[in-house]
């Protein structure tokens, strides 16, 4: 029979002490497999001696993250750890981190075993995800399979106990963002525009003009799965839930909750006790099957071709926006919650993006957690934006002004009575003055046209890590440095 340790007897198991275990608990590397009514933490015997036994420096909670090549501005060091720079991209893109699995085997066969309970609307496609996709690739059935685009390394499991699977996972501290012309147009969708897409497809203009070809053009098509009706279009704050499960997928964590998702899109990581209010996790959850729900088949031929996209060689893919589905039985970090988000597979939106040259943003989650603002829908979804417009700007050297117009255009702001335009710009001056506190640029300043606010102008300094590797000369063409 099965031995259960409460937090003093494991620590001395373990030979550390009752606050590093507690750490470790909150950490997420070694998580309670039961928690009692009174609150009591309980470890089992057999997870003890599992961890006790692998090659970890207790004390030390090391995320095993290789990050990306570019660096920006470093910020405020605490005592104890510094931080690590917030902003950071590969060139033209980003390195995709590995997480190893020490107990893989093992865990893969407990995690292939959990009952999953599929959402009602993605039932049967669930249950026939075996099959093979319009690009030829196809998608695993169960979680003990290999990814068909990119190998994804598994969460560690820890032990299954009283039918509830414990899956012990780290966050990931950086938020990765598919940000290629697809990306871009599939979420900024006017009602007509959507409702014309669903009908007959679209077009995405890769390059308007091109040396004896002319335009290069995308035809993708946008499909509605298993009844689902809901015709509204994709929306920003859509983004920037998927860029938050993206970024869960990349870190190697295959399951994920409406809690991380939310602690992820307002850059808050004070802990998993943060969580959403029942309104915002309910805008998560419709955002999560709205995405599962819209299939996307997107084809890339002249631009593999001439742009040398995919290689060049030939690309075609169709899958769900965001492949996943609901299960019961797991735990996640030791907390049991009836909406475990599991996915499946690779998001398309990341496959085209990884496929065009790697055009993805990547940066720290930490750069979104304004002091003190009201995180609503309409306030996450400006400071994503705005965010991804400075990156932008200081990555391919653009002209550092953004007007508020377009903001509020991407955002669904754009008919918005006066009250709240004005609610959103006080909060992108918040989190522009906050960019420049933590040295991400340097100075702001607000123009206007009349009596009327228009746009805001920015720079950054050239002897920031960030602008001297970010401005050299990337894989996708961009031009060298220019001084301002």
């Amino acid at each position: 029979m099965e031995k259960f340790f409460k937090t003093g007897k494991a620590a001395k198991f373990l030979g550390v002490s009752n606050s590093t275990l507690n750490r470790l608990a909150k950490n997420g590397v070694l998580i309670p497999v039961k928690i009692t009514k009174k609150g009591y933490n309980l470890y089992s015997e057999t997870q003890l001696r599992e961890f006790k036994g692998r090659d970890i420096d207790v004390p030390d909670v090391v995320e095993n993250f290789k990050g990306d090549t570019y660096k920006t501005a470093s910020h405020i060091q605490t005592a104890s750890k510094p931080r690590q720079n917030r902003v950071t991209e590969c060139e033209n893109g980003v390195t995709m981190p590995s997480v190893e699995n020490k107990n893989g085997d093992k865990n893969q066969e407990i995690l292939s075993k959990t009952g999953t309970i599929p959402l009602q609307t993605v039932q049967n496609r669930v249950k026939n995800r075996d099959t093979e996709c319009e690009n030829g690739v196809t998608a695993p059935s169960d979680l003990s399979k290999k990814c068909d685009i990119e190998e994804v390394v598994n969460s560690d499991v820890s032990v299954v106990c009283s039918d509830v699977t414990v899956v012990q996972i780290i966050p990931s501290n950086k938020l990765v963002m598919p940000n290629d012309k697809f990306a871009k147009d599939l979420f900024n969708c006017s009602h007509d525009e959507y409702a014309i897409v669903l009908q007959n497809g679209g077009e995405v203009v890769e390059v308007k003009k091109f040396p004896k070809v002319g335009e290069i053009v995308s035809p993708y098509e946008i499909k509605l799965l298993d009844g689902y009706s809901d015709t509204l279009p994709l929306t920003m704050f859509d983004r920037v839930v998927l860029t938050a499960c993206i970024s869960e997928w990349c870190k190697g964590n295959k399951v994920t909750t409406p809690s991380i998702i939310f602690r992820h899109i307002t850059g808050n990581d004070n802990g998993y006790n943060i969580k959403p209010s029942p309104e915002m996790e309910r805008a998560i959850l419709d955002s999560v099957n709205r995405m599962m729900c819209t299939q996307v088949t997107y084809e890339m031929d002249s631009a593999c071709k001439h742009l040398k996209y995919n290689n060049g060689q030939y690309f075609k893919i169709t899958a769900p926006i965001l492949p996943c589905q609901y299960s019961s039985g797991i735990a996640v970090c030791g907390q049991e919650t009836k909406n475990v988000i599991e996915f499946y597979r690779e998001s398309p939106i990341l496959s085209i993006a990884r496929a065009k040259n790697k055009q993805i943003l990547s940066f720290e989650k930490k750069l979104l957690n304004v002091p003190k603002q009201h995180n609503t829908i309409d306030n996450i979804s400006v400071k994503h934006y705005v965010v991804q417009r400075v990156l932008e700007i200081i990555k391919h050297h653009l002209t550092p002004s953004i007007t508020f117009d377009d903001i509020f255009k991407k955002c669904n702001l754009i008919d918005a009575d006066r009250r709240k335009k004005s609610r959103a710009r006080t909060e992108i001056i918040e989190l522009l003055t906050y960019m420049k506190n933590s040295g991400d640029i340097s100075s702001f300043t607000l123009k206007k046209e009349g009596n009327k606010y228009c746009s805001i102008e920015f720079s950054f300094s050239d002897s920031s890590s960030a602008v001297s590797e970010i401005t050299k000369k990337a894989k996708g063409g961009y031009k060298k440095n220019q001084k301002k």
